[in-house]
């Protein structure tokens, strides 16, 4: 009967042998998701950062880009008013020369 006894003690270690290596593997099981899920969060990460370095080079790409129109914009009023007063001056100069003309075109009010 001891034998016996010691029999059903043994299979109650196997059994609880039997537990406890079933409760290891779903614990590695559940170790390998938490890092799987780990790594995948570090590489969303890592893509959100390189997506905010990206749209932050965007940015100053398109800031240059308006800074480079605002020169150009500069570039062309400055022009157009050098344009403009080159304009005037030929004018003035040309009615200028139109009363130069006349005075000298005039009669010089002598006797005739």
């Amino acid at each position: 009967l001891g034998y016996l006894g010691g029999m059903g003690g043994v299979a109650s270690a196997a059994r609880k042998l039997i537990a406890l290596q079933a409760r290891q593997a779903e614990l590695a099981v559940l170790r390998d998701r938490r890092a799987a899920a780990e790594k995948a969060l570090e590489t969303a990460r890592e893509k959100a950062r390189l997506s905010d370095a990206a749209s932050e080079a965007y940015v100053a790409s398109v800031r240059a880009q308006m800074d480079d129109v605002e020169r150009v914009r500069e570039q062309v009023d400055r022009a157009v008013d050098d344009h403009i007063a080159a304009v005037e001056r030929r004018l003035d100069e040309e009615l200028m020369a139109a009363a130069t003309k006349r005075q000298d075109d005039a009669p010089t009010g002598r006797a005739r």
